[in-house]
């Protein structure tokens, strides 16, 4: 009888090894199990965020400009003949400018976007110049728009981008006849016009989104509106020139409406 529960005893135990190091083994092999083709499964790589540049945005802008016109010439309209100058302060020279633009972006994940732009800026680049037939003529301009389309990369809230569009800008010629008379102009008369023009802009600028709806921009925009000639009418001096450039160079803050939030995305291999 003792001889008999020995043996079982020594039964139970050897079983109860074996189903020990059984379970060990097969849980040994399920992790390890490769997985198609022969290696061992990759664990799915964790989603990072990023910021969402989507939606449409206003906001002020305010920096400085300079304006000039390029190859400036003055002539007689009626006998053709050229009117030399005496003294220039220069043609507009330095400004403040400040205004505000309006646009919209579309955000394509993880890094590009496009989008459009539109703005206003108000102008005090402003010039004078002195003539031989004893007149002055004065000139500022008072604003420029543009329209233009925006692409560029982004790094989470950091984005740099190009621009280029249409621009328009609007000058202020004053001509004043100080000594002497000119055709229909005497002494004192003062003869005031406007004169649009119509051209190009390119640019580019830095923008960061230091909060979910709000951005700030530091840029810089190039303006070519082209030739122009305009005539005073009693004087009849018409002054004609090769080009009007317009620089730029300007802070913004935006405020955006949609986008913003911190939104996920699975990396790729």
């Amino acid at each position: 009888m003792l001889w008999g529960d020995a043996v079982l005893r020594r039964l139970l135990l050897a079983a109860g090894v074996s189903l020990t190091f059984g379970c060990a083994a097969s849980a040994a092999d399920m992790a390890v199990a490769p997985g198609p083709g022969g290696y061992a499964p990759v664990a799915a790589p964790a989603p990072y965020p990023y910021y969402d540049w989507t939606g449409v945005y206003l906001g002020p802008n305010l920096g400085t400009a300079w304006a000039s016109l390029n190859n400036a010439a003055t002539t007689d309209a009626i006998t053709g003949a050229s009117v030399g100058s005496t003294t220039s302060s220069g043609a507009w020279n330095w400004g403040i400018a400040g205004g505000g633009q309006l646009g919209a972006n579309w955000f394509f994940a993880p890094n590009f976007i496009v989008g459009a732009e539109a703005d206003f800026d108000a102008l005090s680049n402003k010039g004078s110049v002195s003539f031989a037939d004893g007149s002055t003529q004065a000139g500022k301009t008072e604003f420029v728009s543009t329209a233009r389309a925006r692409i560029g990369l982004t790094a989470d809230r950091f984005l740099w981008y190009v621009t280029g569009g249409v621009a328009w800008a609007q000058n202020q010629f004053t001509r004043t006849q100080v000594t002497g008379t000119v055709n229909g102009a005497g002494p004192g008369t003062v003869e005031t016009l406007t004169k649009d023009g119509i051209g190009y802009a390119a640019g580019t600028g830095l923008e960061y989104a230091f909060a979910s709806h709000w951005t700030a921009r530091f840029e810089f925009l190039a303006i070519s509106l082209g030739k122009e000639s305009y005539t005073f009418p009693l004087s009849a001096r018409t002054t004609t020139t090769a080009s009007e450039t317009i620089g730029q160079i300007r802070f913004g803050v935006n405020y955006k409406f949609g986008g913003g939030d911190v939104v996920p995305i699975i990396a790729k291999d």
